[in-house]
């Protein structure tokens, strides 16, 4: 209709599209070496020695397989460690066999891992676990994360410790990158006197000393590195140098009073 103004066209709003997410890069690559050495020490170096000498009496055959497992393990992470390099994607070999070989290969790859894999590296940790770091220590961990400040200072043993630094992010005397630390063999031995001397003064005194807030006991034989041994748990009730501020039926927390 002459006269009459065209009504103006609403432009619709450009979207964008959906991102896909991808995986918070917060651990590092030296987590991840961390993690890898620390289960070929638990699972493979810690236990199996023992159970090979059982059936390889022999020095030259116990020797031997040892030396042919490197081999193949060498092999082995030389085969992986550059396609892992090309696919920085999260799902391990499963990722790599996808590419190379397809999606069912893949899929064969991933569960076989899943399921006969994983179980059997978790039971063999397990086993040994047990005998190191208690269920109720990794409780305790949630106590230290809710009621203790990020700066604080733990004496423990190198099990509890490590669960502590990795449950937690609390420093702790021992354990924790032993190459960096400084004077590792003094602070195990430092450690080792705290739990093993019958004096609370004296065990007070080091803890202090060291700057160590809390004492991480557990109810088991403790290992500093320079004390094998069950703690003489009696020095830290005495009220004047430790006072309990968490206790379950594996581990006490004790604070190192000022």
């Amino acid at each position: 209709m002459a006269g009459t103004a065209a009504k103006p066209t609403r432009t619709p709003p450009v979207t964008q599209p959906a991102s896909r997410g991808n995986l918070l890069q917060v651990l590092g690559v030296s987590f991840g070496v961390a993690v890898l050495i620390g289960n070929t020490i638990l699972v493979g170096i810690l236990r199996t020695p023992g159970d090979v000498a059982a059936r390889l009496p022999n020095p030259g055959l116990f020797l031997g397989v040892w030396i042919l497992g490197g081999l193949f393990a060498l092999l082995a992470t030389l085969s992986i460690a550059e396609p892992g390099a090309m696919l920085a994607q999260s799902g391990g070999q499963y990722v790599i066999v996808r590419r190379g070989l397809g999606v069912y290969p893949g899929f064969v790859v991933g569960w076989n891992d899943r399921t006969i894999v994983f179980p059997d590296v978790a039971h063999s940790s397990d086993m040994w676990l047990g005998s190191q770091v208690l269920p109720g220590e990794m409780v305790a961990t949630q106590w230290i994360n809710d009621h203790t400040r990020k700066s604080d200072k733990f004496v423990a043993d190198i099990g509890g410790a490590e669960a502590i630094m990795g449950m937690t992010t609390r420093i702790s005397l021992v354990g924790g990158d032993w190459a960096n630390a400084p004077d590792p063999v003094r602070n195990m031995e430092t450690a080792g006197r705290i739990y093993g001397t019958d004096d609370a003064a004296e065990a007070h005194e080091m803890a202090v000393a060291n700057g160590c807030d809390y004492v991480f006991l557990p109810n088991r034989r403790l290992n500093t590195g320079t004390f094998d041994n069950n703690a003489n748990a009696t020095k830290f009730s005495n009220t004047t140098y430790f006072q309990v501020v968490y206790t379950n039926d594996d581990v006490s927390i004790y604070r190192v009073l000022p």
